[in-house]
């Protein structure tokens, strides 16, 4: 099992700046193809953990939602995702976690 970085500063800085610069553009093309708001996100705990479930019906649902939730948040992926070798590193790089949909034998 690999170790996964368990706070922000735990992770390599490249890591980081990638997370912060990806929020950026996805939060400006959501406002200005999409017109997307966010509403509710004060009641997120700046600190602690939390679980927000988002049942989402387009592929820009998730990258959408975690530029719009004011701290970082790390994202269930189902596992057929990092099938395709590019895809698995973008969303290995943003700190995703592979699901297994088919679970455990």
């Amino acid at each position: 099992m690999n170790k996964r970085p368990v706070s922000l500063s735990d992770r390599p800085r490249w890591m980081v700046v990638w997370y912060k610069a990806a929020r950026v553009v996805v939060r400006l093309a959501g406002a200005a193809f999409f017109r997307v708001r966010y509403t509710g996100v004060e009641n997120i705990p700046a600190k602690g953990g939390v679980i927000l479930a988002a049942n989402h019906q387009s592929t820009l649902d998730p990258p959408l939602i975690g530029a719009g939730v004011p701290r970082r948040l790390n994202f269930l992926a189902r596992k057929t995702l990092y099938r395709w070798k590019p895809f698995a590193l973008l969303i290995r790089s943003l700190d995703a976690i592979p699901l297994d949909q088919e679970g455990s034998p």
